[in-house]
Formats: C-alpha cells, sequence, structure tokens
C-alpha cells in the first residue's frame, strides 16, 4: 500500500457507497485522499468535505501591492516593485497580514475549507518550473511527493487509450488547458523512472530530495504501437517508455 495518496485539482477519488456516481472510480482510482493539489480555480470535489486533507493552492490570491503575476510560481513575480498597469505605484508595500485562503480564480472571496488544511504553497510551484515551464498542478504535486517520500507512484498522469494527452477520467466545467507541457513532463518522469529521481531535479534542489524511486503506471490500453510513438517523442529526453500496469501496484 502507500502512506499518502494525492488527488489533483477537481479529480475524485472513488466511493464505496454504490449510490453514488464515483463508485465505478473505485476499483480504478481507490476511495482514499491524503493530500489535493488545488489550481487558481480552487475545484474540490463536493465529497472532499467528508474528511480531512491538506489542500495544497499553489496558485494563491496575493494582493496587488506584492506584484503582478505573484499568483504564478514566484520567479513571475513582479515583487520588487508594485504596479497598476504600466503605472508605478509609489509607496504600497506588500502586506500579508489580511492574506486570504483562496485561489487567485476564485470569486468567493471568504470560502469556507471546512476541517481541511490549506496551505498557500508556491514553493513547489518554483521548484517545478525549473524544471519545466508552465508545468501542470500535478508535476508540482510530484515534486512534493518526491520531497516527502522515499518511493513515489504516478498513476493516471499520461496518454489516454486514444493516445489524447490532459484527459481527465471525470466530468469537468473547465476545458483541458493548452498551456501546458503534457508530453515532456511525462518524458521527465520516465527518466526519473529509469535513472533515477536525481535525474531531473537542479542540483540546488536535490538535499530536499527523499524519493529514490518513481514509478510511472500508464494504461494497460495503451499499445505496443503507441509506446513506440512515445518514445520517438521522448528520445530527446534519454528515457524509453515502460509499461507498468496499474494492476501490478496492489504489491507495492
Amino acid at each position: 500500500g502507500h502512506d499518502l495518496v494525492i488527488r489533483i485539482n477537481g479529480a475524485p477519488a472513488g466511493s464505496i457507497d454504490r449510490q453514488s456516481e464515483h463508485s465505478a472510480f473505485a476499483a480504478h482510482v481507490g476511495t482514499r485522499t491524503d493530500v489535493r493539489f488545488v489550481n487558481r480555480l480552487g475545484e474540490v470535489p463536493e465529497e472532499s468535505s467528508k474528511r480531512s486533507m491538506c489542500l495544497f493552492l499553489h496558485e494563491p490570491d496575493l494582493p496587488e501591492d506584492c506584484g503582478q503575476y505573484c499568483w504564478l510560481p514566484p520567479a513571475t513575480c513582479t515583487n520588487s516593485t508594485a504596479y497598476a498597469g504600466k503605472q508605478r505605484r509609489k509607496g504600497k508595500r506588500c502586506e500579508l497580514d489580511g492574506l486570504r485562503c483562496i485561489g487567485a480564480g476564485m470569486q468567493d472571496s471568504d470560502h469556507k475549507w471546512g476541517h481541511h488544511k490549506v496551505f498557500l504553497d508556491n514553493l513547489h510551484a518554483g521548484i517545478a518550473d525549473q524544471i519545466v515551464p508552465r508545468s501542470t498542478a500535478g508535476f508540482k504535486a510530484i515534486v512534493y511527493a518526491m520531497s516527502v517520500c522515499e518511493r513515489v507512484t504516478v498513476i493516471g498522469f499520461g496518454p489516454t487509450c486514444s493516445g489524447s494527452v490532459g484527459g481527465r477520467y471525470y466530468a469537468s466545467d473547465y476545458p483541458i488547458s493548452g498551456f501546458h507541457h503534457y508530453h515532456e513532463e511525462l518524458a521527465l518522469l520516465l527518466r526519473a523512472g529509469k535513472r533515477g529521481s536525481r535525474a531531473i531535479i537542479p542540483p540546488e534542489a536535490r538535499m530536499w530530495l527523499a524519493a529514490e524511486k518513481v514509478t510511472v503506471a500508464l494504461p494497460k490500453c495503451v499499445d505496443v504501437e503507441a509506446a513506440s510513438q512515445l518514445n520517438q517523442l521522448f528520445t530527446g529526453f534519454g528515457t524509453s517508455v515502460n509499461l507498468v500496469s496499474e494492476g501490478s501496484l496492489g504489491s507495492s
């Protein structure tokens, strides 16, 4: 088994309640969630309120006086000077006393997270973007997992049976973003699986690295032909696709 289960944004866990719309997910994605990484939209499944978890808001809402784009990774924040459009705002300080626990794109300015532990986090976003720019929430979560776990298993991070990327196993009102580098992220994770975690982590960040092993589980339906096509894409990363069935993870 695993000591920690991490999910991303609105991805629901399965349910043992057969009346639940998520009951069919249980056999495939499990029923437990310990940590959830959530982007600026703050989308969390309703059933998440039933169990306490750690929520990492990796695109937090920060005051405008702290600078532009500060909800993105730290390197994009104009934190040396605050701006309003093209006008420099003089005499303004970045005051964090009134910081709110919401994502930068949330409309509810006083959102109640219940009994969850909420972290406004751009540390892991900063590290992830040093590895691959405009990283997904999932990649940021994996960077976090690599810092606290000795072994990391990545499930559902890759192409679907039809070969598309960025797909979800659940319905969502939000479109799949073309902003991210899905193929490149998967290639890097496969490299980490083959060469070890240190192969993709910047030298200055390796001192906190806990994970020696990363296993990427691709769906069984990704056949040899599809894997061959992926291998062509990953040639530049010095790695190859290793098909690991999700069913083989029970003893890990």
